[in-house]
C-alpha cells in the first residue's frame, strides 16, 4: 500500500514513486475536493472524475480559459492545481501567482516541490529550475500531505497558511534608485540605463522610490548606475550608517585618476559584461569579490515588431572602427537594399523603422561594454552580424584588452565576423529561421529580467 506524508506523520512508510496522475489522485482522495482549477493545464489536461474542472492556460486557442495566472482573476474552487509551472517562473512571477491564487478565494493549493533541495535559485521566467517551497524565499509551512513522484513530489497546502505578501517584501527589499544627487538639478546618469531600471522597478519592486527629494526618504538599499555625485553622497550615508547596502555601476568610467569605484564600503559594482569586468579586476584587484555581473534591459513592448513581412533590406549600423572593404557594396551584391544608421545621428523612431523593414542588421563598433542598440535590434526580431575585432585600445589612461563589440551575442541572435570575407559567408548562408533574437531578449534582457537580477544582489542571494 502506498503511504503518504501527512501533517501528523512526515516520513513515508513506502518511498516507492508514483506516476503524476496517481499521486494527484491520492491527494484528492484525502480532502473534500469538488471543484478544481488547473492553472497551466496545457493542451492535454488530466481531468479527474466527478470533479468540476476548469483548465486555464496563457496560450490562446489551447483551452477555453486563456488567462495569465500571475494577474488575471481566477475562478474560485476547492483546489488550485499548479503542476510543472512555477519552476519556470521568476520569484517575482511566483509571488504574483501565489497572491492571485489567494485572491481567488480557493481553499487548497497543490504544486510540485523538491523536498530535499537545500537552496532555491532565481531564474528568468521561461527558464526552468527546481524549487523547494519550504525554504527561502517562500518558507511554506509543513504541507498537509506529500506524495513522492518520479521527480520530486506533489504537496498540498491550505492557501490561507501561506503568506506570499510578506515573503515577497522580504525577497524584494526597500530600494532607492538615484539618477542624480539629492538637491542636484542635473543627472549625469546614462539615460537609457536609468530608464531601464525605472521601468523594471515598476514591474518588480514592492517598496521603492526614484530620486527622492530629501535624505529622510532614502530607503535601506541604494543603487546608482552612473552619477558620481550621487555615488559620493550615498557613500557618506553608508559611512554614517543611514543605509545598509550600496551598489554602483556600470556607468562609472574608471581611470587611473578615479578610484571611487574601489572604495571599501561599496557593496557591489555592477559590471555589464565579462570582458569589461575582467579588465576592471586587472586594473583594480580589490574589486574582484565585489563585481556583480549585470546588464541593463530594454522595453520589449516598445521594441516590438509589427509582424509585417520583412523586406530584402539590411540595416548597416556604424558606430566606430575601420573595416577593410565596402560593406554597403557587399550587401547590395547579395541583393539587399541598405539602410544606413550612424551612431549619434538618429532618433529612436528612425532606428525602429529601419529595424522594422530589415531582414538582417550589420553592426560595426570597436567595442561595447553591453550594446543596448544590439538588444533593441534583437527585440525587433532582427538577427545581427556584428563586427568584432577584439583589438586592445586605450581609454582614460588604461589599456583595455580582450575587448568585444558584442558581449551578449549568441547563436540565437546572430553571428560575429572579423573580415569582409567572413561577413560574405554569413550573408550567403543566411536563413532567418535559424535565429530567435526576440525570444532571447524576452528570456534574458528585458527591463523586468534586468531588475530581478539586480534584486538578487541587493538581497545578497
Amino acid at each position: 500500500m502506498q503511504e503518504i506524508f501527512t501533517a501528523e506523520y512526515h516520513e513515508p512508510l513506502n518511498a516507492a514513486k508514483t506516476s503524476s496522475n496517481a499521486s494527484l489522485e491520492m491527494l484528492l482522495a484525502l480532502y473534500p475536493i469538488h471543484s478544481l482549477v488547473d492553472a497551466g493545464c496545457g493542451d492535454n489536461p488530466w481531468i479527474p472524475p466527478q470533479i468540476v474542472y476548469t483548465g486555464v492556460d496563457i496560450v490562446e486557442g489551447m483551452v477555453p480559459h486563456c488567462l495569465d495566472i500571475t494577474k488575471d482573476p481566477l475562478p474560485a474552487a476547492d483546489l488550485i492545481l499548479c503542476r510543472n509551472i512555477l519552476e519556470y517562473f521568476s520569484y517575482r512571477d511566483i509571488f504574483s501567482a501565489l497572491q492571485n491564487f489567494q485572491n481567488s478565494g480557493s481553499q487548497y493549493l497543490i504544486v510540485n516541490t523538491q523536498t530535499e533541495l537545500e537552496k532555491n535559485q532565481e531564474t528568468q521566467t521561461g527558464m526552468r529550475r527546481e524549487l523547494n517551497f519550504q525554504i527561502s524565499p517562500f518558507f511554506f509551512p509543513e504541507p498537509l500531505a506529500v506524495v513522492p513522484e518520479a521527480e520530486g513530489a506533489l504537496a498540498i497546502w491550505r492557501l490561507t497558511d501561506i503568506d506570499p505578501k510578506r515573503r515577497e517584501q522580504e525577497t524584494f527589499p526597500p530600494i532607492t534608485f538615484l539618477t542624480k544627487a539629492i538637491g542636484a538639478h542635473k543627472s549625469h546618469s546614462h539615460q537609457a540605463v536609468a530608464n531601464s531600471v525605472i521601468r523594471g522597478l515598476k514591474q518588480v519592486a514592492t517598496d521603492y522610490n526614484v530620486d527622492p527629494l530629501c535624505v529622510d526618504a532614502v530607503k535601506a538599499h541604494v543603487v546608482i548606475t552612473g552619477d558620481e555625485f550621487a555615488g559620493l553622497q550615498a557613500y557618506e550615508w553608508k559611512k554614517q550608517g543611514r543605509i545598509q547596502r550600496l551598489f554602483i555601476g556600470p556607468n562609472f568610467a574608471p581611470s587611473i585618476q578615479n578610484f571611487f569605484i574601489t572604495w571599501p564600503l561599496i557593496d557591489g559594482f555592477l559590471g555589464n559584461s565579462a570582458w569589461y569586468e575582467n579588465n576592471l579586476v586587472r586594473f583594480f584587484p580589490t574589486l574582484k569579490n565585489r563585481l556583480c555581473p549585470w546588464f541593463a534591459g530594454i522595453d520589449p513592448e516598445e521594441w516590438k515588431p509589427s509582424g509585417g513581412q520583412k523586406q530584402k533590406k539590411a540595416l548597416y549600423y556604424y558606430k566606430s572602427g575601420e573595416v577593410q572593404g565596402d560593406i554597403p557594396a557587399l550587401l547590395r551584391k547579395w541583393g539587399y537594399e541598405v539602410l544606413l544608421i550612424r551612431y549619434g545621428s538618429y532618433t529612436p523612431q528612425q532606428f525602429k523603422q529601419a529595424l522594422e523593414e530589415s531582414a538582417v542588421a550589420i553592426f560595426v563598433s570597436q567595442s561595447e561594454t553591453q550594446g543596448l542598440a544590439l538588444a533593441e535590434a534583437w527585440s525587433m526580431n532582427v538577427p545581427v552580424f556584428a563586427w568584432n575585432p577584439k583589438t586592445p585600445h586605450e581609454w582614460d589612461g588604461l589599456l583595455w584588452t580582450d575587448t568585444s563589440s558584442c558581449p551578449y551575442l549568441n547563436s540565437m541572435v546572430g553571428q560575429e565576423w572579423q573580415t569582409l570575407e567572413q561577413l560574405e559567408q554569413l550573408l550567403q548562408s543566411f536563413d532567418p529561421s535559424e535565429y530567435q533574437p526576440r525570444r532571447w531578449v524576452l528570456l534574458h534582457m528585458s527591463d523586468k529580467v534586468s531588475v530581478e537580477k539586480l534584486f538578487s544582489y541587493v538581497r545578497g542571494s
